[in-house]
């Protein structure tokens, strides 16, 4: 064997091992994701591969998305509720405040501390604190509830609840208002 025949064997054993590795290279990202639907691996003599179904597992993903969906949309309208309510006794306190700025400066205070001192303490007003108190724990309870637990019907009565209120916390403001000097 001559030199030439040496090289001619040494490259013809090399050759598809090179060819191997250079299409593993080229297609080492196409290769990993069949690792990851591989499922079954038979080698010697009868070599065999078994792949998951792609088309059934993009099936399975988009009822899995589907799911997540209408559970987020339940979960947006559950915290709806309680936003609903949140904002209810926001609004009642803008209301409340807005009344009560038309007192001089040194006169004015936070909802909660008028009620308390100019109805309750000054006035002897038990119904306007017990209502107010009322609707503090109902804010409260909101607040603790779970969330699959507020209604449509808990938003409403709370609301109404505040409509009533604040008619009467109007009604006491004048008549407080009207008995002092400013």
């Amino acid at each position: 064997m001559d030199w030439l025949q040496f090289v001619s064997s040494v490259i013809g054993s090399l050759a598809w091992p090179a060819v191997v590795a250079t299409l593993i290279v080229v297609l080492r990202s196409h290769i990993g994701s069949l690792a990851h639907r591989l499922t079954k691996l038979d080698l010697p003599g009868g070599t065999s591969a078994s792949f998951t179904d792609l088309v059934e597992k993009l099936k399975n993903d988009a009822e899995n998305i589907s799911e997540l969906r209408s559970d987020n949309h339940r979960t947006i309208e559950i915290f709806a509720q309680k936003d609903k309510i949140i904002d209810i006794y926001k609004q009642a306190h803008d209301k409340m405040s807005e009344i009560i700025s038309a007192l001089p400066i040194t006169e004015r205070m936070q909802p909660s501390d008028f009620i308390f001192y100019k109805f309750y303490r000054e006035n002897n007003n038990n119904a306007i604190y017990d209502l107010y108190r009322q609707l503090e724990r109902g804010i409260d309870s909101a607040r603790a509830a779970p969330d699959e637990s507020i209604s449509d019907t808990d938003v409403k009565d709370y609301e109404i609840a505040w409509h009533l209120f604040l008619k009467e916390f109007d009604k006491n403001f004048s008549e407080w208002k009207g008995q002092r000097a400013f």
